[in-house]
């Protein structure tokens, strides 16, 4: 008897492409699945559309939630799962009808096993980078291409992960960017990953999609999310200490100059102040790396000198040219 999958289906306000989404999973050439559909408080015809689908497929469960973001729906999923691998779909995407029979049949032995994926953008599908051929990894060898993040990337919803990875790990609930600090755990738990060359899981790019609303709320939950992986690793795999503190470094600074935009965004000061406290305490750290250029490290040394008072004071200005006498005044 094959394997039975449990995909968890988080849906928050997805009329628009709900059906879709549910024709490509219900469709799948790989039959042994539970389908589980997370309503999180829609307010919309989204849950409507999920009992019609339960009616006609007795694969799916729909439960209904209280909202609470896209890390509870998941959680709630995982709470309810009962497959032997476990897989995820967002509810504005859809997959290949192949999909999880291309997935399980490559999979061997492998507690994870992933594939690439298309960026679908007004219509058009762009393949995303992804390796030549099949490759089975280690545990340790896989986190290093996941923290590179070039080819493998940390989203959940193109892989397929045996369930009892995820005992005792659940998403961290109230912030953005939650795969980047899980999946990672996921890596190091697993005896082997397989990756595999070809695109069945289609991302839709959308513009108010959460990867591009630059709120300094999604900022600093990118921020932190990099701030999770690296505490969380760092001392198991010191190899990867540089590469995993220049992602980090990217966030804070991309949430620094968030706050040239937007006064808090819903972020507090205690929050906002570990942005700062980050270049303060790690510049030496950072600069030494020779994983950042010459223009960079001296963006570091401006911000470890920085407050936020100085980048409200410098909203508009070319940072990088004036900010050294003001910052150093």
């Amino acid at each position: 008897m094959a394997d039975k999958i449990s995909v968890i289906i988080p849906v928050f306000r997805t009329e628009k492409y709900l059906d879709k989404c549910l024709s490509s999973v219900i469709s799948q050439t790989y039959t042994e699945l539970e389908i589980i559909l997370v309503d999180d408080g829609s307010d919309d015809s989204s849950p409507q559309i999920c009992e019609k689908y339960a009616e006609r497929d007795s694969r799916i469960k729909v439960i209904h939630k209280k909202n609470g973001g896209l890390s509870s729906a998941r959680n709630k999923g995982l709470d309810e799962a009962t497959g032997d691998f476990v897989a995820f779909v967002d509810s504005d995407d859809y997959i290949e009808n192949d999909m999880y029979s291309y997935l399980m049949g490559e999979r061997g032995d492998c507690d994870i096993v992933c594939c690439s994926y298309f960026s679908v953008r007004g219509g058009e599908n762009k393949k995303a980078a992804s390796y030549d051929e099949k490759k089975v990894l280690t545990p340790k060898a896989a986190l290093h291409e996941l923290i590179k993040d070039e080819k493998l990337k940390n989203y959940v919803w193109n892989k397929v992960f045996a369930r009892s990875l995820f005992d005792g790990l659940r998403f961290p609930e109230g912030m953005n960017f939650e795969d980047i600090p899980v999946t990672c755990q996921l890596f190091t738990r697993a005896d082997s990953v397989c990756v595999l060359p070809e695109a069945k899981y289609n991302y839709l790019i959308r513009s108010d999609g959460i990867s591009k609303t630059e709120s300094v709320k999604n900022l600093y939950d990118r921020y932190k999310a990099h701030m999770m992986r690296f505490r969380s690793l760092v001392g198991a795999y010191p190899e990867e200490e540089g590469e995993m503190l220049r992602h980090m470094t990217y966030a804070a600074k991309l949430l620094a100059m968030g706050l040239l935009k937007e006064k808090n965004g819903g972020v507090s000061d205690d929050e906002l102040s570990e942005c700062f406290a980050f270049f303060r305490e790690n510049a030496d750290r950072l600069v030494s790396l020779d994983v950042f250029n010459s223009f960079e490290k001296k963006q570091i040394k401006l911000l470890a000198g920085a407050t936020r008072k100085d980048f409200i004071r410098l909203k508009g200005i070319d940072y990088i040219r004036k900010a050294d006498k003001l910052i150093r005044r």
